[in-house]
């Protein structure tokens, strides 16, 4: 499958579809599908739309909104403190809605989370939505209609891109989609020829439901390998240090010393930049008790996570299709979330208004009408423990909703 579903399409056998797609696929006049079939690639003023659980999606609202490793005028990697974005409408919609994802695999519903996908995704390309949960007095505001679409959530690329991939094949659709998941991939692959071997750092929900389980195969080298695991010690407190440790010690028992070309981390807990100090450490280091992972890692190897690998890769594309809108401004910010709608069934609802874990994960599927919608995102419809983080980790993207 191509990491950009706008380009170098090939032709697929048939594979399939869950219920609310096909019935999109059998409708082709419906609203949505029209919405795909006519999206302008000369659109250059629509957003580059996020998509997926609330953490995945403001750790690359932040990377996008904050970037600067390119001349904005030239293109080529040199910093000019302007950011790589600079005029672009950036819109995340953090999935409250259905996040965390894990329920989806505890229950066996993988196909439910296909769906939430694809209608996270045709949200997107909408131009309304709810200005407060539960409230349809209000008048529906205006939102920018989506020029790119990004799935922050490697769980919604494993299980929702192939869906959307059809879709968009089907709609003979201009509409760019990327996945943290295949640009992950995509980026290790091409930083060198030849065989890749990529150790993916994942969550434990993640290496339980085999998200990783395809990647190896999207690599152009068939002799490349993707191994995923979850480290042990994120519940106990283990250091980064202890858990890569950890990580490369199950690695080296299953594989010997068959080098690591790439560290992918698919975890949001877990800060990128002590991954990349403690593995620069390490790939020089001199006591006897380091060198077996010193030999482990290729003299390479870099730690990527979904952040760094779809802003170089959406802007790249960018680039190169001229989808830039030239606007001199900063990036602007037009955050959403997804909400329950008002009037479901009595037990859809837990006590704080959100949907109970049976209906958040184990309704059925391709329901009449719609169980939730896309609002605007405000300061005082974040958690508490979303807030933390992003004091933490996306302080941009904090000092924007957070005051």
């Amino acid at each position: 499958m191509a990491l950009l579903l706008s380009c170098n399409r090939t032709k697929v056998g048939p594979r399939p579809v869950i219920p609310y797609v096909d019935r999109l696929l059998s409708d082709t006049l419906s609203e949505s599908f029209q919405s795909l079939s006519k999206v302008n690639p000369e659109d250059i003023f629509g957003s580059i739309a996020i998509i997926g659980a609330p953490e995945d999606a403001v750790l690359i609202t932040e990377a996008l909104l904050t970037c600067d490793a390119r001349n904005n005028i030239t293109g080529r990697r040199s910093p000019d403190q302007l950011p790589d974005f600079a005029g672009e409408t950036i819109a995340p919609l953090l999935d409250r809605a259905h996040a965390p994802y894990d329920g989806f695999f505890a229950s066996e519903t993988e196909d439910l989370l296909r769906e939430v996908t694809v209608r996270n995704f045709f949200f997107m390309l909408d131009t309304t939505c709810r200005q407060r949960p539960f409230d349809t007095t209000l008048p529906p505001v205006r939102k920018p209609k989506a020029k790119l679409v990004i799935l922050a959530s490697t769980a919604c690329g494993a299980y929702g891109y192939d869906q959307l991939d059809t879709l968009c094949k089907v709609a003979v659709s201009s509409l760019p989609v990327f996945s943290a998941l295949h640009a992950m991939v995509a980026d290790a692959d091409r930083r060198s020829s030849g065989a890749k071997n990529l150790l993916v750092w994942t969550t434990k929900s993640n290496a339980g439901a085999e998200v990783w389980k395809g990647a190896a195969a999207l690599m152009a080298d068939a002799a490349s390998t993707c191994e995923a695991y979850s480290p042990d010690g994120g519940e106990t407190g283990l250091s980064v240090r202890e858990r890569l440790l950890s990580l490369l010690d199950t690695y080296l028992s299953e594989f010997g010393s068959r080098k690591i070309s790439s560290l992918l981390l698919d975890d949001p807990s877990v800060d990128p930049a002590e991954v990349d100090r403690y593995l620069e450490t390490l790939k020089v280091a001199e006591d006897d008790l380091f060198l077996p992972y010193r030999n482990l890692l290729a003299a390479d190897c870099v730690c990527l996570t979904p952040a760094r690998s779809l802003s170089t890769l959406v802007y790249d594309h960018m680039r190169q299709t001229n989808a830039f809108s030239h606007r001199i401004a900063y990036p602007e910010l037009a955050g959403l979330f997804t909400a329950p709608v008002s009037g479901l069934e009595e037990d859809a609802y837990d006590n704080s208004g959100d949907f109970s874990y049976h209906f958040r994960y184990q309704r059925a599927q391709d329901r009449p009408g719609a169980d939730y919608c896309p609002v605007v995102l405000r300061g005082r419809y974040l958690p508490a423990p979303l807030k933390a983080f992003m004091q933490e980790r996306t302080p941009k993207m904090y000092s924007m909703y957070v005051r």
